[in-house]
């Protein structure tokens, strides 16, 4: 898997020559070959960018993501072809039975709210134990709403340090950095499982008309603990005391991409992780049981 990063923050253009992604701004020009390049992410809208490079981007199953006005990612660049038969995904998609992503919905739910867990436990939040113990509650597409009620707890407890009581609507840094990076992490897997034959829109639990990324936003729910981990390491354990995001903290979120994972006791790069687990979904659908998926886990001792 390719490996390195590119974020475009200030003014430049984007082209390709020679199989490699050239950079050409008032420091002159930089070229990176795109076999190195896993994730393109630009974010300033002054910057130009060729046909010739998106094309190759895509054809490379890049990663390219853009940004809007607020310099938060609003997009990324979807292959045609991806690395299987498309049709046959598709297929396999409208076979799925309520009762089949009802399974797959509960096994995301427990992924998500056991890395949850292991957060507050990192944080030495007693609250962490709750959350254990809420899994086995999950049953019948979570038709309890465990994944609600942990939320309250979770968010409650994380940033206890800093905030008596921290809610998602605060408009605080700490936000801006968990949306920064789940839109990052979103934009990866709407990207990885366009690559596989998905439908984005036809998604597991999440079904609204207006989202194109339906699919992306059930696959993402075990990954967000990784960005909660980042978060809370930037403003908790190291004192961050920034009051708005700035280029040195957004990078330090993209690079979440190179965070290692856990997967039934191996270590991978989110990125890996991420491109192992859409394939694991695959398998769920191909042979509709909820016995294919895997789940990744936080690697936040070593």
């Amino acid at each position: 898997m390719n490996f390195r990063v590119v974020y475009i923050s200030s003014a430049c253009k984007l082209s390709y020559k020679q199989k490699n992604l050239l950079v050409n701004n008032n420091r002159g020009e930089t070229s990176v070959p795109l076999n190195d390049i896993s994730v393109v992410l630009i974010e300033n809208l002054q910057s130009t960018i060729t046909t010739k490079l998106l094309s190759n981007l895509t054809q490379n199953k890049i990663i390219t993501i853009v940004c809007d006005e607020h310099h938060l990612p609003n997009g990324v660049l979807l292959p045609f072809n991806g690395k299987i038969r498309m049709l046959e995904s598709y297929k396999y998609q409208t076979l799925a039975t309520p009762e089949f992503k009802n399974r797959l919905w509960d096994k995301i739910v427990k992924n998500k709210i056991y890395n949850q867990a292991t957060v507050l436990e990192y944080a030495e939040v007693e609250e962490s134990s709750h959350l254990m113990s809420l899994i086995d509650k999950v049953i019948n597409g979570d038709k309890l709403n465990i994944e609600a009620q942990t939320a309250q707890t979770y968010w409650k407890s994380v940033f206890v340090d800093s905030f008596h009581y921290f809610t998602r609507t605060m408009p605080d840094i700490r936000n801006s950095a968990l949306n920064y990076g789940y839109a990052i992490i979103r934009s990866i897997i709407a990207n990885t499982l366009s690559c596989k034959g998905f439908v984005l829109y036809d998604g597991i639990h999440h079904i609204s008309e207006l989202n194109q990324f339906n699919l992306a936003d059930d696959i993402i729910e075990p990954f967000r603990a990784f960005v909660d981990f980042e978060v809370y390491e930037m403003f908790q354990n190291e004192g961050c005391l920034k009051e708005q995001l700035d280029s040195e903290l957004k990078k330090r979120l993209l690079n979440i991409v190179d965070m290692e994972v856990y997967i039934e006791d191996k270590k991978y790069t989110l990125i890996n992780a991420i491109d192992k687990y859409c394939d694991s979904v695959y398998n769920c659908y191909k042979y509709q049981t909820d016995t294919k998926l895997i789940e990744v886990h936080l690697d936040i001792w070593s």
